[in-house]
């Protein structure tokens, strides 16, 4: 049997063509892919934290004021019952009031009698003071 002759460890050989720059090439590669990794982790974790928070504000804050700023509906009828005591401030039922006032603002029928009777009562104050006014 043939031994191959030993090399030289004290000796240098050339690399292959390409070699030092197809190493350096994945390694950089390998460096971009986990930069990447990081930065969309990141980037992730980020995103869950502002729409948690914004989740928590809304339920916190923003359901309570569309509350508020829409009163529970009211027909037509039953502001009806009411608009001689609405025109007169004589109820004590703010979130009556609340849902009388914004029905007026959707409700051309409603908000026209409504100012007819604010109208009539106008009318009828002036003639009052007239009246009082020439004894």
């Amino acid at each position: 049997m043939k031994s191959e002759p030993q090399k030289n460890s004290n000796s240098w050989e050339p690399c292959n063509a390409g070699l030092i720059q197809s190493t350096a090439g994945s390694v950089s590669g390998e460096k971009a892919a986990i930069a990447r990794r990081e930065f969309l982790r990141n980037a992730s974790v980020g995103a869950v934290v502002v729409a948690g928070a914004g989740i928590a504000g809304w339920s916190l804050f923003g359901d309570r004021n569309v509350r508020q700023a829409n009163p529970a509906p009211i027909a037509c009828s039953e502001v009806g019952l009411h608009l001689a005591s609405f025109v007169d401030q004589s109820i004590d039922d703010e979130q009556l009031i609340k849902r009388i006032a914004h029905h007026l603002t959707k409700c051309s029928p409603c908000d026209r009698k409504h100012r007819q009777l604010v109208g009539s009562k106008t009318a009828q104050a002036d003639c009052d003071h007239l009246d009082k006014s020439n004894p």
